[in-house]
């Protein structure tokens, strides 16, 4: 694990006159997210300074930065972040910054900040999720990358093993066939299938 220390110089105003404990952590809560912010872009600049010695070390050079600024939706609002570039003995580029903290191509969401949309899916529609979540933190994915999100998820983690050895106290299995739709047209139908266990 790497060690950072890192200095961060913080200049808060306060009011002089009538200052309370709920007035302070009202303004605290108020300017979290921007504070959270410019914390995660000190600690990126500090990370991808010492991911660039460790890359220059092998015989990586470095090439400058990206051109546009990387996007990132995080929990606590928009951050925009210019990766610095580097180049391998092979000429190819990549990023040092991405590489390190295996920072996805092509999206914005993480996956932190993504739980708080993927729990009110669970009990709403992935349109009421996404909705709830903007009204909720002021932010948040659209019902479509909520729905391309998850749909990720479930075939990375839904894949269950054989358990054909396994003892069930209570099996229930059914199945049903259920009409495919997409931009008003029908794609036909298909089989869905669900099973309910206790071992």
């Amino acid at each position: 694990m790497d060690d950072l220390e890192i200095k961060i110089t913080l200049s808060y105003k306060v009011p002089k006159n009538n200052l309370t404990l709920n007035g302070l952590l009202r303004g605290l809560e108020r300017d979290r997210d921007e504070i959270m912010r410019n914390l995660l872009v000190g600690i990126f600049q500090a990370l991808e300074e010492k991911a660039k010695e460790g890359y220059a070390r092998n015989g990586c050079v470095r090439d400058g930065h990206q051109s546009n600024r990387r996007l990132l939706r995080t929990s606590f609002g928009e951050i925009r972040y210019r990766l610095a570039q580097m180049r391998d003995r092979n000429g190819a580029i990549f990023c040092p910054l991405a590489r390190k903290l295996k920072i996805e191509p092509y999206r914005q969401y993480p996956g932190e900040s993504m739980e708080a949309a993927v729990g009110q899916a669970i009990h709403l529609s992935y349109r009421l999720g996404a909705r709830e979540t903007q009204r909720i933190s002021g932010h948040g994915p659209s019902k479509s990358t909520l729905w391309r999100r998850l749909q990720d998820l479930a075939e990375s983690e839904g894949a269950w093993p054989p358990m054909t050895d396994r003892p069930f106290t209570f099996l229930m299995v059914d199945g049903t066939r259920v009409h495919l739709q997409a931009g008003g047209y029908s794609l036909g139908t298909a089989e869905l299938r669900w099973a309910w266990a206790a071992a």
